[in-house]
């Protein structure tokens, strides 16, 4: 139910914060809800969603597609 909760609410949040925010904030939310919340592993998550964040912003745009 969360990752549904979590789905609805990135995409209500992109136009706000922009794809890559909600794309941070949205892994960031998945990954401490399927880790098992020991700080190591919440940095691990911290630092997946980050570079996948950027990563993932970066990748559509050199495919020019336009982000809000």
């Amino acid at each position: 139910m969360v990752a549904i909760a979590a789905t609805v609410a990135f995409v209500a949040a992109v136009p706000a914060m922009g794809f890559r925010y909600a794309s941070i904030a949205f892994m960031l939310v998945l990954g401490w809800q399927l880790s098992d919340r020991a700080p190591r592993s919440l940095a691990v998550v911290a630092a997946v969603a980050l570079v996948s964040g950027f990563g993932l912003d970066a990748g559509f745009r050199a495919m020019m597609v336009s982000l809000p």
